[in-house]
């Protein structure tokens, strides 16, 4: 202890201070930076929603109602993606809108609103003959009409 009357001099470096608090808000910047973009199973395939991520569900959707001679069930419907639950178009990515959907499981939906891409943004990524030309475009994602013309001009 010091005597009475005795000064003591208290010694702190800054660089002790400030060098761990710029790892920890370098860590938290990129943290959250890392959360906010979408998982790579965020649109990965699914067969339920137990494969998505939280937030997430399974676009599986097909009807099979029930008849005297069993189950008749319908096409697939779904894309059998993992889609995120919205509430509007600001819950989604720039290319999706939230869209209300039926999940269909046998004869019974299930009304919900999942960011849904657009049929434009998905048609731009598929494969097409490389030429100078455009897209038509039609449909509802995920039954998009992809069809891209080359300009054929005369000689």
């Amino acid at each position: 202890m010091a005597k009475k009357g005795k000064k003591v001099r208290v010694r702190f470096d800054l660089k002790a201070l400030v060098i761990p608090f710029l790892v920890i808000l370098i860590f938290l910047g990129t943290y959250s930076l890392v959360k906010s973009l979408p998982l790579e199973s965020d649109h990965a395939t699914c067969s339920s929603s137990a494969e998505c991520s939280t937030g997430y569900v399974c676009y599986i959707s097909r009807m099979c109602p029930s008849t005297l001679s069993g189950a008749a069930c319908g096409p697939e419907t779904g894309d059998l993606k993992c889609h995120k639950v919205c509430n509007s178009n600001a819950d989604c990515a720039s290319d999706e809108t939230c869209q209300y959907r039926l999940l269909w499981s046998g004869d019974a939906g299930t009304g919900i609103e999942l960011c849904i891409e657009n049929c434009e943004s998905y048609c731009m990524k598929q494969p097409h003959v490389m030429c100078i030309g455009s897209w038509n475009i039609s449909g509802e994602y995920p039954a998009c009409n992809c069809q891209f013309a080359c300009n054929i001009e005369a000689v």
